[in-house]
């Protein structure tokens, strides 16, 4: 029983953890954007994590597992939607609203996720499920209406590509749930950040023209994008 206590407060620290890194991360990308542009930040961040859990996987023996044929589809898709759609929205769209703003949208995603399984998969829902989507919905609604004379030009556009972006997240838990037990999780992390970036490069082409030398502060926030948000986080 105090086995079981115990590894039931490691899980909810782990959740903890990494719901507080990915909350960071719109104050970080705030800071990354004084010398990156959007896509480019997206695809320098993960760039990084790619590198990262390559080495992790290349040096852990147990995580030297290749990737099935079987799977590969269910991989490459997930690797487009939660690592490149996800990616690019959100960037995109954190230039528009908020940090504030971001991190409560993004809380709603797993009400999204919820909503798309029950569509897709005929998931039942359950009276926890329910009130949680009713609070989620409320929450958006107040958003959306109060301290309007205070919203920024394109907030409204920026909140939209955000609900979008829980949209490609919620597709990307779906897919990885097909494969999520034929590979160690670092493997299977990196096997999709490494499809997502490859994706993600050729779009940060059509910034060059915006392209700047890093600062100090840019470089570090785009460091910790990359190691944080995109490994840390993923693995707790």
């Amino acid at each position: 029983m105090e086995k079981r206590k115990q590894s039931n407060t490691g899980s909810y620290l782990s959740v903890l953890g990494a719901l507080v890194i990915w909350s960071s991360s719109f104050v970080a990308i705030k800071f990354a954007y004084e010398t990156f542009p959007p896509i480019t930040l997206g695809a320098t961040r993960f760039v990084v994590a790619t590198v990262i859990l390559g080495a992790l996987t290349l040096l852990m023996k147990g995580n030297r597992v290749k990737l099935e044929k079987k799977d590969a589809l269910s991989v490459v898709a997930s690797g487009f939607m939660g690592i490149m759609l996800y990616a690019v929205l959100q960037n995109i769209a954190v230039q528009w609203t908020s940090a504030s703003n971001a991190t409560l949208i993004i809380a709603s995603y797993p009400v999204i996720t919820v909503l798309l399984e029950a569509l897709i998969y005929k998931a039942k829902l359950n009276a926890l499920k329910i009130v949680g989507i009713l609070i989620a919905v409320a929450g958006v609604v107040v958003l959306a209406y109060t301290k309007a004379e205070e919203r920024v030009s394109g907030e409204l556009l920026g909140s939209i590509l955000l609900v979008v972006a829980g949209v490609a997240w919620a597709f990307y838990n779906f897919l990885t749930k097909k494969v999520v037990n034929h590979y160690p999780p670092v493997t299977l992390l990196f096997y999709q950040t490494l499809f997502g970036t490859l994706f993600m490069l050729p779009l940060a082409l059509f910034e060059r023209s915006e392209w700047a030398a890093p600062t100090v502060m840019s470089f570090s926030m785009m460091l910790f994008l990359g190691v944080f948000c995109s490994v840390v986080a993923f693995l707790l």
